[in-house]
């Protein structure tokens, strides 16, 4: 008799959930699959993503995190445990938003004529502004269907207050040598007037239900953390090379402002799934240099999945 009535309260709770998924918030999404793994995905969601492609974009110095394999490694896992094919691209941390844009266009086309299938970019910091500054210039990926979705998390559009505070010496001048025009596109103006210029020409260039439609396939995630937690270990070692920390008198993850990790111009362009709690790398960054573990990365990569086939209008930004 109990265990009928565990069945019965199991079969509720299920049911329950699949009425109310399509309002739920990613925050409690991810906190479901965290305590449900996968009770969010239906067959008819299975189905469609198992007919799609994802692309990992990695962002700046993963150059550094290759040596060890950890970016996007458990998001890349929970992807292989779906069935769901993958490739994963590292742009250069040393080229500019826009140069990498274009070579990321061209990556983008070459595994799309491979692989037949649209494709869902899942791009993080600058790898996630490459992504979008790319879907700006050529439209066309999207209106022709080789791209599907873009997910943008921890997105570097409005670039980061940091670079206009870099450390003199020996570690700065090095840095600033190694990164050469990144960083420039990585100020806060550059950034701005990079991604003013490219909107406008998308915007006059394309007509209003194309303008629509891209936008009802482009979402924007982005995390800060509580003043008073520490950074994860990965977020304090890019510290050591700026003079101060961003200041908590606007809401931030460490490195980039909440309200520059999306396309804050008009008309509003895309969709904001919300702030999640993280700091700049614990949603894609594994081992000892982030804070979150496995399960919660994991159980990430499965909560945005469902998100982004089940939201269909624009939220207000």
């Amino acid at each position: 008799m109990r265990k009928l009535f565990k069945k019965i309260l199991f079969l509720f709770f299920f049911f329950h959930l699949s009425q109310i998924a399509q309002a739920l918030p990613l925050n409690q999404r991810w906190e479901i699959e965290l305590q449900h793994p996968e009770s969010g995905f239906t067959e008819e969601l299975k189905k469609k993503l198992n007919q799609r492609h994802v692309v990992f974009i990695d962002g700046i110095m993963n150059e550094a995190a290759q040596l060890i394999g950890n970016y996007f490694y458990d998001n890349i896992a929970e992807i292989e445990n779906l069935g769901i094919p993958f490739s994963h691209i590292s742009p250069s941390s040393r080229r500019s938003i826009p140069e990498n844009a274009e070579t990321l266009t061209l990556e983008i086309q070459r595994i799309y004529s491979q692989v037949q299938v649209p494709l869902i970019l899942v791009g993080h910091s600058k790898g996630a502004a490459e992504a979008l500054y790319a879907l700006l210039k050529y439209p066309e990926l999207m209106t022709a269907n080789q791209v599907d979705r873009a997910v943008l998390i921890n997105s570097a559009i409005g670039g980061s207050p940091l670079t206009q505070d870099l450390v003199g010496g020996f570690f700065g001048n090095c840095l600033q040598i190694f990164l050469n025009s990144s960083i420039h596109s990585l100020s806060p103006a550059k950034a701005h007037e990079n991604f003013k210029n490219i909107y406008e020409s998308f915007h006059f260039k394309i007509q209003e239900t194309a303008f629509q439609d891209i936008s009802r396939r482009i979402f924007y995630i982005r995390s800060f953390y509580s003043p008073g937690e520490s950074l994860s270990m990965g977020i304090q070692t890019v510290l050591f090379f700026f003079k101060q920390p961003l200041n908590h008198k606007n809401q931030h993850d460490g490195l980039l402002l909440v309200t520059d990790q999306m396309l804050n111009l008009s008309p509003p362009f895309g969709i904001d799934l919300g702030v999640l709690k993280s700091d700049h790398i614990e949603l894609v960054v594994s081992g000892q240099f982030s804070r979150s573990n496995s399960e919660q990365r994991r159980a990430f990569t499965r909560a945005f999945l469902q998100q982004i086939y089940e939201e269909t209008e624009i939220q207000p930004q």
